[in-house]
């Protein structure tokens, strides 16, 4: 059975075109015939090996070219995914209300000494009154600040 897809070429066919070659091919044996068609068929690998090599080149290149871009779009995305979460805690830190309480070993000192002269001796549980720690942090219940009248108007009117 015959295939549609590859060449068929008569037996007769090539007999005839033998037959009609000069005698300058016929003679040794056919031996010019067969130089001609090695040395064709050695061009027609050369060719086919430089468009090989060519290839094989511009696929390598290409290969080394899509690594780098990828490694560049992966940066890319890895800062920009951190920009986006950055972005995301500075929006819930903005929105975030924390009640504290800064003050200074100074403050307190200025505290106990107003409530001292005025009779009332207030209890300062909870603050250090060694002057080693230069600002302190509290909760806001409690807070020294709102025994100064100005700070509980200022607190209300924020």
């Amino acid at each position: 059975m015959k295939n549609d897809k590859t060449p068929y070429i008569s037996a007769k066919f090539l007999v005839t075109l033998l037959s009609q070659l000069p005698d300058a091919y016929k003679s040794n044996n056919y031996f010019k015939l067969y130089q001609e068609i090695t040395e064709d068929l050695k061009k027609l690998m050369e060719n086919i090996h430089s468009s090989i090599s060519s290839t094989k080149f511009q696929l390598m290149d290409g290969i080394d070219t899509i690594k780098a871009k990828f490694e560049y779009l992966r940066e890319i995305v890895e800062e920009r995914t951190l920009t986006v979460k950055r972005m995301k805690i500075r929006q819930i830190i903005k929105g975030l209300k924390i009640p504290l309480c800064i003050s200074s070993p100074s403050t307190l000192d200025r505290y106990v000494n107003e409530s001292t002269k005025s009779g009332n001796k207030k209890s300062n549980a909870g603050w250090d009154s060694e002057k080693k720690i230069e600002i302190k942090l509290r909760a806001d219940q409690g807070c020294i600040h709102q025994k100064f009248s100005m700070m509980k108007e200022l607190s209300l009117s924020i």
